[in-house]
């Protein structure tokens, strides 16, 4: 239940927040959404952290993935808040953005294997 839950939070916020990156991309909605992308990326960034404790603080995950959890974690909410201030030249731009992607995959991966490893972990 503990990882259960905030799973299911991070794969909902992450697929929505990826959906709205590609509107982005493709230049579709208002900026009225901006927001919007923002709190997911915050709320993926908190499930994450919980993700993260749960695994250093239970007998038999791993410590140092929760670590990197919380440390990866950080860095998504530091990009995500401050991209558009970083290479602002719209010719560079694109390397800020594709960054922000692989974070955000990165997080998305990084809550799966604390799940299935403290599915694993707990059936020992």
């Amino acid at each position: 239940m503990l990882i259960r839950i905030p799973l299911i939070i991070l794969r909902v916020c992450w697929v929505i927040a990826i959906l709205l990156g590609i509107t982005f991309w493709l230049n579709l909605p208002d900026d009225m959404l901006i927001p919007v992308h923002m709190a997911l990326g915050i709320v993926i960034v908190l499930m994450l952290w919980i993700l993260g404790l749960v695994s250093v603080t239970t007998k038999g995950d791993s410590i140092a993935l929760g670590v990197g959890a919380i440390v990866w974690g950080l860095l998504v909410l530091i990009l995500g808040l401050t991209q558009t201030r970083i290479l602002v030249n719209p010719s560079v731009h694109w390397i800020i953005q594709i960054l922000h992607l692989l974070l955000g995959i990165g997080a998305i991966s990084i809550g799966q294997l604390i799940a299935v490893r403290h599915k694993v972990a707990q059936s020992l």
